[in-house]
């Protein structure tokens, strides 16, 4: 959805600008979900809303539909209908990379590693597994997948390793993940927000405080500065160019032949 978003705002930007061959009218973005509306871990209003505005900004999204097959040219759905194109952006999810290959680790169905809560790795002495990779096992819902858990979590096992040194004893407190959270943005001006106690935002609201989160978890005085003059200026004067170098129609070889006179 937020890939979405911001697709359409850069083609409104570079369509017939940049590329003055393309004109706006042309392109065709389609949004395909297969549940039955967006952003499922949000509450039902923030998804209705951010449909709302995806439609209104000319994006086609069709929920309850899959992607059964794709080939060079064109994408076949569920419902039996083929879409015509070249350009296919797929973000229908996260499985983790099996870096240890062990067979023996117990895991999700997704292939994240069941730890206890400690995190700690079923039968691997002083062994942790954190983030994407790795979530408790009967310690209520799964965390998610995203890098709020995962840094958390290596601050955890950080200090688990520094006490386990100084004492020898492994931990005993379990890790508890502090849920801050979670925000999505839908483009310029829209985002949405869902904060502890149930504090839901949404449009402008929404978007500025994805904005200042983001810019306070940036490392550096200097990185944060250099983000907020670049983002201004993006956001003030509509300046965000894509030139690509694109091959051109190849012209026909040079006949050879006897130099004209007085050339």
């Amino acid at each position: 959805m937020e890939c979405s978003g911001e697709l359409v705002e850069l083609l409104q930007i570079v369509a017939g600008h940049d590329f003055h061959n393309v004109r706006r009218a042309e392109v065709r973005n389609l949004l395909l979900e297969g549940q039955d509306r967006l952003l499922g871990t949000f509450s039902e209003r923030i998804g209705r809303y951010a449909e709302r505005v995806l439609r209104r900004r000319g994006i086609e999204v069709r929920t309850k539909t899959l992607v059964t097959g794709a080939d060079a040219t064109s994408v076949t759905l569920s419902d039996g209908s083929v879409v015509p194109t070249r350009t296919i952006i797929w973000s229908a999810g996260v499985r983790p990379n099996d870096a240890s290959h062990d067979p023996q680790l117990p895991k999700y169905r997704n292939g994240r590693i069941r730890v206890d809560a400690c995190l700690r790795v079923p039968d691997r002495s002083r062994a942790y597994a954190l983030g994407d990779v790795a979530s408790p096992g009967d310690q209520g819902p799964a965390l998610p997948m995203l890098s709020p858990p995962a840094m958390q979590g290596g601050r955890y096992i950080a200090r688990a390793i520094l006490d386990e040194i100084r004492t020898g004893q492994p931990p005993e407190r379990p890790f508890h993940y502090v849920d801050k959270g979670t925000m999505a943005t839908i483009g310029r001006n829209a985002g949405v927000a869902h904060l502890p106690a149930g504090l839901e935002l949404t449009g402008f609201l929404g978007w500025a405080t994805w904005l200042v989160v983001h810019m306070y978890y940036l490392v550096g005085f200097r990185n944060r500065l250099s983000a907020i003059a670049s983002w201004a200026w993006d956001y003030l004067r509509f300046d965000r160019p894509i030139r690509i170098i694109l091959e051109s129609r190849r012209s026909e070889p040079a006949v050879r032949g006897p130099i004209p006179p007085g050339s």
